[in-house]
């Protein structure tokens, strides 16, 4: 129709509109639920990776970026007697409560999934989001740590780094500034190297 009048045309612009708005609502929540499932499914399969690498190769060393790190000193918190003699992290998280509120910031999945995800990571690995901490993991980690962080990094504050090695006795700590959070520079590497062939440090 072509002759509505103007109140007409509101009605149906506000129909259209709650239209839509319950069509994203609807994506929102498969969002939430594929984030779920894919989040949970990629820790678990870091998990298994680290161990499998671990019980594969027998390594002495491990060096980590990222996540990686953050999973290697959990591992090493469930599984202190392993033979790893020194870790190296770069750019690593410390507390995941702060990756979860970055998640639900960007994908805005609502408190009600929050609490599901926090209630099944209770029951999968026997800690809650806010409990999970490498600055707890390491308390009583006896291995040697190097850990390395950007002042300038944009994916994981260098706040978690300085965290970490606070609370880990036997690490040392690298800060740089314009590498970014890949960290994959030479000079870094050269420090990496000197690190585990030095039988002192």
């Amino acid at each position: 129709r072509t002759d509505l009048s103007e109140q007409e045309k509101l009605i149906l612009i506000e129909r259209i509109q709650l239209t839509e708005n319950r069509k994203l609502e609807r994506q929102i929540e498969q969002l939430d639920k594929d984030f779920q499932r894919t989040r949970l499914k990629t820790q678990r399969s870091l998990d298994r990776t680290v161990r499998e690498v671990q019980n594969r190769y027998k390594p002495q060393h491990i060096v980590a970026h990222s996540m990686g790190g953050m999973a290697t000193l959990y591992d090493h918190y469930v599984r202190p007697e392993s033979d790893i003699e020194k870790i190296v992290t770069i750019g690593s998280p410390c507390d995941f409560k702060e990756i979860m509120d970055q998640y639900q910031k960007t994908l805005r999945f609502n408190t009600r999934t929050y609490k599901a995800m926090d209630d099944y990571m209770k029951g999968w690995i026997g800690h809650h989001v806010e409990e999970f901490s490498s600055a707890i993991f390491v308390k009583d980690n006896k291995k040697k740590g190097l850990l390395f962080h950007d002042i300038e990094d944009r994916q994981i504050s260098v706040e978690a780094s300085r965290k970490v090695h606070k609370h880990w006795q036997g690490s040392q700590y690298v800060e740089t500034k314009g590498l970014g959070h890949s960290m994959h520079q030479e000079g870094v590497n050269k420090q990496i190297i000197a690190f585990l062939q030095n039988n002192e440090s």
